[in-house]
């Protein structure tokens, strides 16, 4: 079935022009609506790593901030460590801004910091309303969240990509869920009926289908925004040394590997509580043991 090509044409506070899909649009219009009135506002994006979630997400949240509320967007507002995050929920010169948190890089090595989050996060929605803040969460799978996030999302876009018959990947394919359908795909992942989204009945029923734009480019581009990631993700290499594996779990990790390819790196970091650097360290660093 070929994507829903529904869009409005918009413009940055720079002058930049381009394209949004308007379903999107009329959300961050409500979630303005919501924080005007001291409303609850987390947005999800779910994803495999590489189809395109944080692209969207970057799109949705400039469209927020620079059309809709008429305020900057910048790599200021994007996080990807959670001690970070938590830092930005005391900050006094930033109400009224999105706190944009992208786990992707970090694998299963977040997960401590996601349920630290929750619980930070219902602290804050609850104690700090007048800050009107938008939270947008990036993450893999919802599973990784916890229900005290799920109790306050507003809108969930899983973001997927296909290969065609030629061989060639199209992301930033996405589908667009009902909070109530977010609370059934997230149980039924939770209690291992299914592992991915893409599994999910929930899911093949919705036959609808919309494709992001590029926004590499746009409010920041994509070399200021691999520069900060790798900046603030550096130090989570020294985190993987205080977990040493044996020579079998070695072996299974450069086996499992194969081809290296960065969807395998990210299940990989997942099953071993390791962050996708210290994946790519082994395979790069480590010989196959006998």
């Amino acid at each position: 079935m070929k994507p829903i090509i529904n869009n409005i044409k918009l413009k940055t506070l720079n002058g930049e022009t381009y394209k949004f899909p308007k379903n999107i649009y009329y959300v961050m219009k409500e979630a303005v609506n919501r924080s005007n009135q001291k409303l609850d506002n987390v947005i999800i994006y779910t994803g495999s790593v590489g189809s395109g979630k944080s692209n969207l997400s970057k799109g949705a949240n400039g469209t927020y901030s620079e059309v809709i509320r008429k305020k900057p967007y910048t790599l200021d507002d994007v996080y990807f460590l959670i001690d970070k995050v938590l830092e930005s929920f005391d900050r006094q010169d930033n109400k009224g801004s999105v706190i944009n948190y992208d786990e992707a890089i970090q694998g299963a090595s977040g997960r401590d910091g996601i349920s630290k989050l929750g619980k930070k996060l219902r602290v804050a929605l609850i104690t700090k309303r007048t800050k009107r803040h938008l939270i947008s969460l990036c993450v893999d799978n919802p599973k990784e969240l916890n229900d005290k996030i799920i109790e306050r999302c507003l809108a969930w876009y899983h973001v997927f990509y296909i290969r065609t018959n030629k061989g060639k990947y199209v992301k930033g394919l996405f589908k667009v869920f009902k909070k109530e359908d977010l609370r059934t795909i997230y149980n039924d992942l939770k209690n291992y009926k299914y592992r991915f989204v893409e599994e999910h009945p929930i899911f093949k029923k919705n036959i609808h289908i919309y494709k992001s734009y590029d926004y590499s480019d746009i409010f920041y581009n994509e070399e200021q925004y691999d520069l900060k990631k790798g900046e603030e993700t550096s130090n989570l290499e020294d985190d993987d040394k205080s977990k040493p594996l044996d020579d079998k779990r070695i072996r299974n990790i450069k086996i499992v590997a194969g081809s290296e390819l960065e969807v395998k790196q990210a299940v990989l970091a997942s099953a071993y509580g390791l962050s996708i650097s210290g994946i790519q360290k082994i395979l790069r660093e480590t010989t196959l043991p006998t």
